[in-house]
């Protein structure tokens, strides 16, 4: 055994804090990097013209409603209402 590989309680106790923090702030950060695909997808879907949504089987009506939609949803994937 070598003096780095020795720690106490408390050091551990930090390391344990470190890991937690670095993992919620990936989260967060997937988190956003989702809501931004998202919301570039549906303002690509607000570009398309009649005969692409045709095409891809959506209505000109769905295809608004869609792009109309809050990015900003729950962590369990449900939907929040628009803000």
């Amino acid at each position: 055994m070598t003096i780095d590989t020795i720690s106490s309680p408390d050091t551990q106790a930090s390391e344990k804090r470190q890991l937690r923090m670095a993992s919620a702030f990936g989260v967060a950060v997937s988190l956003v990097v989702s809501w931004m695909c998202r919301s570039r997808s549906r303002q690509t879907l607000a570009e398309l013209t009649d005969d692409q949504l045709r095409d891809i089987g959506i209505s000109a009506h769905e295809a608004r409603r869609e792009a109309r939609r809050s990015v900003m949803v729950r962590l369990d994937g449900a939907g929040l209402p628009p803000l």
